[in-house]
């Protein structure tokens, strides 16, 4: 048997034309029925594998399948290359940007596993410069204005690139029109637009109508029918129940025109930043993601966070490099690397083997950490301490002692259970707490249908409730705030230290709203000039933040934890957390904002947190790189544990030997006096 080359929509592959079955043993093998042959990828980091492999099963190789291998330049010809050719760009590079530069010229699928701050954007747009071909690039809507500004600076000008955006579909559809008749290099798009517009699909009611057809729709013909409008295909299946013959419908089909979607951009190159957007194997974005993938001669991703410990996170992403990464389907893999409760098959009660995940995911990429990188000036945390009031730790005690809280007024929540239980008691440690008034009651006790609602649990005021027009403006949220709350004091009189230099600035990140309305009080109380990112502001970003760098009187930029991504504010030195999220990720990229490549001076963040309360138990998690999103799931219980944090060094389990919870454990409060709690 002998290995011939051969491109497969323009990626190398070889080609081994028999049938015999010991070839699936070899690397990456696929079958091609129609050919009666295997196909093998011919390309790094996978080439070296086929090549072992074809070598122990005595495989020969002709002429153009040796031709292609001696043409394959090793990574350190490569990486000598790139040392000597100087960066388009004002700036040069580090010693790590042009090993990975090397890297992805080098591997047609690899993974750039960098944390935050380390140059990942530069990398990949001097790797674009080089490989002269075009590309998509998917990436988080708050990322998309970043990176047209760093391919416009890295390229010096020389790559063209268009984004899809826009208000309307219809807009969004002349953007990648005109990508694609001005020959542009690059097309940017979120995550969002890549499950909206990245294959052509069929909609939701041409969908039904093919499902309860009295007559079978071919598969051809829906296939035939994916991209026209609702109406056009409707009128199409009308014509074939008609009895109008199938060669007749498909020439009437070709004659419609279509919507156009990611794949008429001819990319031969993705890149997914923050490619961790697409872990969760059963969400419609990663599903489009995929298929946007497998168009793709060269795939990269772009993450510091690929996984928070959870070998399935890992799953969607390899297999979107290249499906030979995970030979198994999900459920192999998720029973191959999880222990399954033996009692219910649905709860993942630990991991197994992790190491063969390692040495996976170390075969296709590279991980730096800033620190290693580059020499930057020291990062300190300092926690800033306080305590609770009497009446706050009243309620906090309520909720841990008895899982319920009375606001008064005939107001009370009770069965205070899981992640609602510990978003509570942090907005006891902040000062205030969300309540709701909920009347809906009023209405369900007249509602005919509330019997069929209780068996299908609708609630009221949700969406499937038949009364809903009714009943949503009778459930209301507001915000009780304490009479006194000590973080707000704490942190006026920090800022009152760091702000003393008229040349210091500082970072504030928070997490609720209430939160930042706070802060943003005491801020203009105190007439200190200051910019504010949240959820409402994100589209201006960009612009608020070049105020917060370049503007001398702006001394505070006020962002919401979440936003805190791909953006540079390293004209302060300071950050103050006043509140945390529950995610890792949202973690360590607001942390990466000021400690990055460009911070000159030693950066200091502040960590405002109650004492003896949950919020050490949070920075307890994320100083370990605990996702606590993944805890409040899978391990509810263990952040109000007292014994958490020798848990997390000992890697105990929850319910497993040594874990307290496998008997009752009690809760400890602290007893307070009764006085005025709320702001009159």
């Amino acid at each position: 048997m002998k290995a011939s080359f051969a491109l497969s929509a323009g990626t190398p592959v070889f080609i081994v034309k028999d049938e015999d079955p010991v070839l699936s043993r070899i690397f990456g093998g696929t079958y091609l029925k129609n050919y009666n042959a295997w196909m093998y990828p011919a390309y790094p980091p996978f080439i070296e594998k086929v090549l072992n492999d074809f070598q122990a099963l005595e495989i020969e190789h002709d002429e153009s399948a040796q031709v292609h291998i001696d043409r394959v330049l090793p990574y350190s010809v490569l990486l000598e290359e790139v040392k000597k050719t100087s960066s388009l760009g004002p700036y040069p590079n580090y010693a790590h940007q042009d090993e990975g530069v090397a890297e992805l010229l080098y591997n047609y699928r690899w993974a750039l596993r960098w944390e935050m701050g380390t140059g990942k954007t530069k990398v990949v747009v001097e790797a674009l410069t080089k490989l002269k071909q075009k590309a998509l690039i998917i990436a988080p809507l708050i990322a998309i204005d970043n990176w047209v500004d760093e391919i416009a600076l890295h390229s010096n000008g020389t790559l063209y690139t268009a984004v899809l955006k826009g208000t309307t579909r219809q807009n969004k559809l002349k953007a990648l029109q005109l990508s694609i008749e001005k020959d542009y290099d690059i097309l940017l798009a979120t995550y969002d637009a890549a499950r909206l517009y990245g294959n052509r699909t069929l909609s939701p009611k041409v969908t039904k109508a093919v499902k309860t057809s009295k007559f079978p729709i071919p598969l051809v013909l829906q296939k035939s029918m994916l991209g026209l409008t609702e109406k056009d295909a409707l009128a199409i299946l009308s014509d074939y129940r008609g009895m109008v013959s199938l060669s007749e419908i498909k020439k009437r089909v070709a004659a419609f025109p279509k919507d156009l979607c990611l794949t008429d951009f001819p990319y031969e190159i993705i890149i997914l930043d923050e490619s961790h957007r697409i872990k969760c194997i059963r969400s419609q974005r990663t599903k489009a993601v995929v298929e946007l993938c497998k168009r793709a001669t060269r795939r990269y991703l772009l993450t510091g966070t690929i996984s928070m410990g959870n070998p399935l996170d890992l799953y969607p992403q390899m297999n979107a490099l290249a499906k030979y990464m995970c030979p198994e389907d999900y459920m192999s893999y998720r029973k191959k690397f999880c222990v399954i409760s033996k009692y219910n098959e649905h709860i993942i009660v630990g991991y197994k083997n992790l190491n063969v995940v390692s040495q996976r995911i170390n075969s296709i990429s590279s991980e730096k950490r800033i620190d290693d990188c580059v020499d930057l000036p020291e990062l300190k945390d300092v926690d800033v301490l306080f305590d609770l009031t009497t009446e706050q730790l009243r309620d906090y005690n309520s909720i841990i002692k008895y899982l319920e809280l009375d606001f008064g007024e005939n107001m009370s929540v009770k069965k205070l259970n899981g992640g609602v239980r510990l978003n509570k008691l942090l907005q006891i440690c902040s000062g205030f707490l969300y309540v709701k008034d909920d009347k809906t009651a009023q209405i369900c006790d007249t509602c005919p249908r509330v019997i069929t609602c209780v068996v299908n649990a609708i609630k009221p005021g949700t969406p499937r409730c038949m009364r809903f027009d009714e009943t949503r403006h009778l459930v209301t949220t507001h915000t009780l705030r304490y009479a006194h709350n000590p973080k707000l004091d704490a942190l006026k009189d920090l800022l009152e230290d760091l702000l003393d230099n008229p040349e210091e600035k500082v970072v504030i990140w928070a997490n609720l709203v209430a939160e930042m309305d706070d802060i943003a009080e005491l801020l203009d109380k105190e007439k200190t000039i200051f910019v504010r990112v949240d959820g409402r502001s994100t589209h201006n970003i960009k612009a608020l933040a070049e105020r917060f760098n370049t503007d001398p009187n702006c001394r505070v930029y006020l962002g919401q934890e979440s936003t805190g991504i791909a953006i540079n504010l390293v004209s302060s030195r300071y950050a103050v957390y006043y509140s945390r999220s529950w995610s890792l990720e949202h973690w360590l990229q607001s942390r990466a904002r000021e400690y990055r490549i460009g911070q000159t001076r030693k950066t200091v963040v502040y960590r405002l947190c109650a004492k003896q309360s949950v919020e050490i138990q949070q920075l307890i998690a994320l100083d370990n790189r605990e996702d606590i999103a993944r805890v409040l799931t899978e391990k509810v219980n263990c952040i109000l544990c007292e014994r958490y944090a020798a848990c997390l060094k000992a890697k105990i389990i929850p319910w497993s030997v040594g874990c307290v919870y496998s008997s009752k454990i009690s809760r400890k409060t602290v007893e307070p006096e009764v006085i005025v709690r709320w702001k009159s």
